[in-house]
C-alpha cells in the first residue's frame, strides 16, 4: 500500500512538472508572437522621398537669399504703409497705402508658407535700409512725408519688378520662380499707382 501510495504522489507530481512545462512553453510561445505587434516603428518624417522635407535640403543657398530679399520687401512697403495711414494728410495716399498693407501682406503670407514648407527662414524685419528711411521719415511734416513715401513707392516698386525678374530667370527652385510670377501684374499695378501718386501737384 505504501508503495502504490508513493507511486501515486510521484505520478502526480510528474504531470503537475509536465503541466507546468508545456505552461511555460505556452506562454513563451504567446509572448513570442505578440512581440513583432507590440514593435511600433517610427513613421517616416513628412514629405520623405520628395515632399516638403526633401524641400529643406533643397534650396540653394542663393535661392534662400532670394526668399529673403523679397521677404524684406514686402516687409518694408508694409510698414512704411502704416506710418502713411497715421501720418499722411492726403486721402489718395491713405487709399494707397491701405492697398498696399493688404496686398503685400497676402504676398508675405504666401512667401512665408512656401518658405516654411521649404524650411526656409524669412526676416521678420525690413532690411536696415528701410529702416533707416522709416525713421527719417517720422520726422518729415505730413506733406514732405507724402512726396517722399510716393516717390519712394515708385523705386522699390521697380526693384521688387527687378527682383521678380531674377527670380524667374535665375533661381532653381520652382515653386519660388511660380510664386515670384504670380506676383509680377500685382507689382506692376502698384508700380503704375505709385506713379500717378508722384504726378500730383499737391503733394
Amino acid at each position: 500500500m505504501r508503495n502504490s501510495h508513493m507511486a501515486k504522489k510521484i505520478s502526480c507530481l510528474t504531470l503537475s512538472a509536465v503541466a507546468a512545462v508545456w505552461a511555460t512553453a505556452a506562454m513563451s510561445q504567446t509572448s513570442n508572437s505578440k512581440e513583432p505587434v507590440s514593435i511600433t516603428t517610427p513613421s517616416a518624417p513628412q514629405g520623405e522621398g520628395g515632399s516638403k522635407m526633401s524641400g529643406q535640403t533643397s534650396v540653394s543657398k542663393a535661392d534662400r537669399k532670394l526668399y529673403a530679399k523679397l521677404a524684406e520687401g514686402n516687409l518694408a512697403e508694409i510698414d512704411v504703409s502704416k506710418q502713411a495711414l497715421s501720418k499722411s494728410n492726403d486721402q489718395e495716399i491713405k487709399t494707397f497705402a491701405q492697398h498696399m498693407i493688404d496686398d503685400h501682406g497676402m504676398a508675405l503670407d504666401q512667401l512665408a508658407t512656401l518658405a516654411r514648407n521649404k524650411g526656409v527662414d524669412l526676416p521678420s524685419v525690413p532690411d536696415e535700409k528701410h529702416r533707416k528711411m522709416a525713421e527719417r521719415m517720422a520726422d518729415m511734416s505730413p506733406i514732405d512725408f507724402n512726396k517722399q513715401y510716393a516717390q519712394s513707392a515708385v523705386v522699390d516698386h521697380r526693384a521688387t519688378l527687378k527682383l521678380l525678374d531674377k527670380i524667374t530667370s535665375s533661381a532653381k527652385d520652382e515653386d519660388l520662380k511660380s510664386l515670384a510670377e504670380k506676383m509680377k501684374p500685382k507689382v506692376q499695378s502698384h508700380l503704375k499707382a505709385a506713379l500717378d501718386l508722384t504726378a500730383g501737384s499737391s503733394r
